[in-house]
Order: structure tokens, then sequence, then C-alpha cells
């Protein structure tokens, strides 16, 4: 994959948060966004349609969560997105990276920190380590540490 800009889809059920990180992505000139839902329940529809690159989700929102709708995207092996939460709130943050999520931005989304996550994105792509939504299929709610031997994957049930 060669890609000079990642198409990107913008899923939160707040119309000002979508439009400032729509303005930001597109003010990157990393990425383009392509489409974007208030409305949960058409998430995955969008998803399906436009196969972006990058997803940013929120997580909590009304009729279905971002957890939800992963659940609903995980089954599905034609969409390889990376996944970046966008959300207020930091308590969610581990149960985010159980779904192996690329990255957890805090709104207000901080441009620095979204143009950084954008470029380590299309980093992964150029050197082809682009496996987002394949890990998030092996790793399916699994803790990942770095250790002297490469990463570990440990099942969050089997933590005492």
């Amino acid at each position: 994959m060669n890609y000079k800009t990642l198409k990107a889809v913008v899923i939160d059920d707040e119309s000002d948060s979508v439009q400032l990180l729509e303005k930001l992505t597109d003010d990157s000139k990393l990425a383009r966004v392509i489409g974007s839902t208030n409305d949960s329940k058409n998430a995955l529809n969008l998803i399906l349609e436009l196969k972006p690159d990058i997803i940013f989700l929120d997580i909590k929102m009304p009729e279905k969560s971002g957890f939800d709708i992963l659940d609903e995207l995980i089954g599905i092996k034609s969409i390889n997105p990376f996944i970046v939460f966008t959300t207020a709130f930091d308590e969610f943050a581990v149960r985010a990276f159980e779904y192996a999520a690329f990255d957890y931005l805090l709104k207000p989304v901080d441009p620095q920190r979204l143009t950084a996550t954008l470029l380590r994105c299309l980093d992964n792509i150029k050197t082809g380590t682009n496996q987002p939504t394949d890990v998030m299929l092996k790793t399916y709610r699994k803790l990942q540490f770095r250790n002297t031997s490469g990463i570990a994957f440990i099942d969050p049930a089997e933590i005492v």
C-alpha cells in the first residue's frame, strides 16, 4: 500500500467534535476525512461503504458505544482500518487497548498529538507493519506488554 494521505472516517455523537476533528485532520495534510456520522447505529454501514484507512471513534455514544461498533467490525475481514479512539474519558484507555486500538486521543484533540498519530500510521503502512484490525482480531481482549523477548499477550481474565 502506498498512500499520500490516509482516508479517514469520524464517528462521534457530538457535531462540534466531528467538525473539529475533520478540520484538524484535513489541515494536517496527512489524512482526508471521507465520511462522518453522529449516529452510532449507522457507523458500521458507513465503514463498510467507505473502507477507510483510519477510524476516529468516540466511545460513549447513545445507542451503541465505540466498543459495540468494534465488536461488529471484528468479524468483517474485508475492512482493515487503524482504530483511534477519541473521547473525553480517560478511564476507558485500558479497555481500548484490550481492543488493540492504534491510539487513544483525549478531547479536545491536540493537533500535534493528532499529527503524531497520523505520522505513525503512515509509517506503519510504509514499513509494512500495517496490521491494524488483523492484530485486533488475533489479540482481541488481550493486553500487550513488551518484554525482553518481544511482546507478550495476556488475557485480562488471567490477571489476579
